[in-house]
């Protein structure tokens, strides 16, 4: 057993075994069970490896994300899942696992994370009853902030409807506007950078998929380079104001719109996309958002493990162009929407700062 507060290596607490690939026949969009990637549900199936509460991290791709799921559910061969050697409580090892940043530890041009890397950690175990105190106050405190994601995920789902409203939909194109290919309208796509680079407790941030999930790029979650590796940087991997970024590996879809100034790079799992002076940058954000965009990225991205989306392909995606101003009259709501929306965010900012607070007064190491 481990006496309170004693300082022991994660290995020796917990193993993380391999998922297990699920043939394409098993998968079913009907099915009763996730089946789960590295960064979330990828799939259906009525078949199930795991049950009851469980961790499932990712492996290759969206290394180090961590997920907690109650239930049946198949991890797949991109993940681990957590095996207890100890008696601890599941949802203790969830926030310890979360507050030792495991996507820092993965490594490579398409990242992947060493379960010995994880193993080598040193941590501290308090008593199970303790163990139980902090889940709750941690439960207590994340709740607040999914209430916060939901009430911004329901304001943007009044835009796209909106959208869908003024432009109708864009795979059957029921409004009859003009009709161009995705690559028409660009005056760059890109992505970013193909070699990790030193990453620093402050600096210039480095926004890759992750950081752009919530539809907002969120900077101060990001990794840091240094100034010098920036300067480095083709400007290709420096997004400007207006410009798009929308997730194409991994967890693809997520797309988010340049508001600021400031300086930051991406990684090579997030693509640049620059329009031209025909579209309004509100507008092509909620196109991208669309379900036929999403579900078109979904079904044209490639790969086994790890699904992408090569830029080719999506230049080549149907893209309906209305006149300027009704793109504009469509602007002017979305940034009305938003301010309110800005709010909302500010405030799930306070929240998620105060969380890390409090991860930071119960996991000292």
């Amino acid at each position: 057993m481990i006496n309170n507060r004693e300082k022991v290596k994660l290995g020796g607490v917990l193993e993380l075994k391999y998922g297990k690939p699920l043939m394409g026949v098993d998968r079913n969009p009907n099915g009763s069970n996730p089946v789960y990637g590295a960064n979330g549900i990828l799939a259906w199936t009525n078949k199930f490896l795991l049950e009851g509460e469980n961790i499932i991290v990712g492996r290759k791709g969206s290394a180090g994300e961590i997920n907690r799921i109650s239930g049946k559910c198949w991890p797949s061969d991109v993940t681990y899942y957590v095996s207890k050697k100890e008696d601890l409580v599941m949802g203790y090892i969830y926030y310890l696992l979360k507050s030792l940043n495991l996507p820092k530890l993965a490594k490579g041009v398409k990242p992947g994370l060493n379960r010995n890397d994880v193993y080598r950690i040193s941590v501290s175990i308090p008593e199970h009853s303790e163990q139980r105190k902090i889940v709750k106050k941690l439960d207590q405190a994340s709740l607040l902030i999914e209430k916060r994601k939901e009430s911004i995920k329901l304001l943007d789902e009044y835009i796209k409807l909106f959208f869908l409203d003024m432009f109708g939909n864009p795979e059957s194109n029921s409004k009859g506007f003009p009709i161009f290919k995705l690559g028409e309208k660009l005056e760059l796509i890109t992505y970013g950078l193909t070699i990790r680079p030193k990453y620093l407790n402050e600096g210039i941030p480095l926004i890759s998929a992750k950081e752009i999930r919530s539809g907002e790029i969120n900077y101060s979650l990001a990794s840091k380079i240094s100034q010098s590796d920036f300067q480095k940087l083709s400007e290709k991997a420096k997004p400007t104001i207006g410009d798009i970024l929308f997730s194409k590996t991994g967890s693809i879809g997520h797309c988010a719109i340049v508001l600021s100034s400031k300086d930051f790079a991406i990684t090579q799992n997030a693509a640049r996309l620059k329009f031209n002076k025909e579209i309004n940058p509100f507008y092509a954000l909620y196109y991208l958002r669309t379900s036929f965009i999403q579900n078109l990225s979904q079904s044209s991205a490639k790969g086994n493990a790890v699904k992408d989306l090569q830029l080719g392909v999506m230049k080549q995606f149907k893209f309906i162009v209305p006149p300027i101003e009704l793109q504009d009259r469509f602007s002017k709501l979305v940034k009305k929407e938003r301010a309110l929306q800005g709010q909302m965010f500010e405030q799930l900012k306070e929240l998620e700062m105060q969380l890390l607070i409090l991860y930071q007064s119960i996991f000292k190491y």
